[in-house]
């Protein structure tokens, strides 16, 4: 099986090529979100992504972490996911359709992972070791039912980073294939 070494120059664990095929196809599919959705919760760059040409955004996609975050290291917001009486929160956004299944999609990609490559899980996601076991303790289907009833999970990766998207944005989107890859493999020290 053919695998791409996500770290760049530094080695690491390799994750398979269609994992990663499946990473950016994900990330294709928040960024057309992005630019669909009149606003996300915490997304202050929706709208320079929403300005961006087709190929920068083809280029921003490839980027080897998940562009979308399920907040993984916020631990409350977690133990309420796995909390099985907490009912729906009054105060959860509400998302269009198309949002819920761009977090079913997330939800579904990032528990199959955890199962095979808990590593790949925390590298691309920046959780920490504990976060993908508790990801796959519960079935694919209990997963996922459990993150579409908290809409609040969907957020931007890095959202409060303006450094982290200001290089996305600029250097990460640059024809310069030298350029964005370094920005690229930035991206996984986050």
């Amino acid at each position: 099986m053919a695998s791409t070494l996500i770290t760049g120059a530094q080695p690491a664990a390799a994750l398979p090529a269609k994992d990663l095929h499946n990473l950016h196809a994900l990330n294709r599919e928040y960024l057309a979100l992005l630019q669909q959705e009149p606003a996300l919760p915490g997304d202050a760059n929706q709208r320079r992504v929403s300005n961006l040409a087709r190929r920068q955004m083809a280029w921003l996609s490839e980027v080897p972490v998940l562009l979308l975050s399920l907040n993984e290291l916020d631990a409350d917001a977690w133990s309420e996911v796995f909390d099985e009486r907490r009912l729906s929160d009054l105060f959860d956004p509400v998302l269009s359709s198309e949002a819920r299944r761009v977090l079913a999609l997330a939800a579904g990609f990032i528990w199959q992972l955890a199962e095979r490559n808990p590593y790949a899980v925390m590298v691309m996601t920046g959780s920490d070791a504990d976060w993908p076991e508790m990801v796959s303790s519960v079935s694919y289907v209990e997963f996922v039912s459990r993150v579409q009833q908290r809409p609040g999970l969907l957020n931007a990766r890095c959202h409060a980073d303006d450094q982290f998207w200001n290089r996305l944005l600029t250097d990460g989107i640059s024809a310069d294939r030298g350029i964005r890859s370094a920005a690229h493999i930035a991206a996984l020290h986050r």
